[in-house]
């Protein structure tokens, strides 16, 4: 059960201006946003605002990890994302 205290927010961020406006607009309402990039879609360097951390899309179980220790309770998917090819997946077992 989480305590009170400030909302968190994870947003897994693919291409496009909408995650970034979304975080700006969540943080001004005073949510603590980070944002997990979604590898070969969002820019980096567009982020350089915000905690962040580039994942692989096969990488959910390193995504889930960082979600637990910074205690986020709300996730959003935005943005576009470049469909790998099957082979590229590395995919993590946790």
């Amino acid at each position: 059960m989480r305590v009170a205290g400030p909302r968190r927010l994870a947003i897994i961020a693919g291409a496009g201006d909408l995650p970034l406006h979304v975080g700006t607009k969540a943080r001004q309402a005073g949510v603590d946003v980070f944002f997990a990039l979604v590898s070969g879609s969002a820019r980096e360097a567009d982020y350089k605002d915000f905690p962040s951390t580039t994942f692989g899309l096969g990488q959910l179980g390193r995504f889930l990890k960082e979600v637990k220790a910074r205690d986020i309770g709300d996730v959003v998917i935005i943005g576009a994302v470049v469909r790998p090819a099957l082979g590229d997946l590395v995919p993590d077992l946790g």
